[in-house]
């Protein structure tokens, strides 16, 4: 069984950082090209909570 070295945690830590920021780089431009689609196409969002007419 091969042996686990301080360069190898080292790798697995830093690609896994790099995978999360990543993931939420990439979920920051789909919610942003989300909301920009909306307003091209004039899609009421309703980001207040408020129930509208009321």
């Amino acid at each position: 069984m091969a042996q686990l070295s301080v360069n190898d945690g080292f790798r697995f830590g830093c690609g896994f950082i790099l995978a999360c920021l990543a993931f939420y780089f990439a979920t920051i431009i789909v919610i942003a090209l989300g909301l920009l689609v909306a307003l091209i196409f004039n899609v009421d969002i309703p980001l207040t909570g408020r129930v509208p007419g009321v």
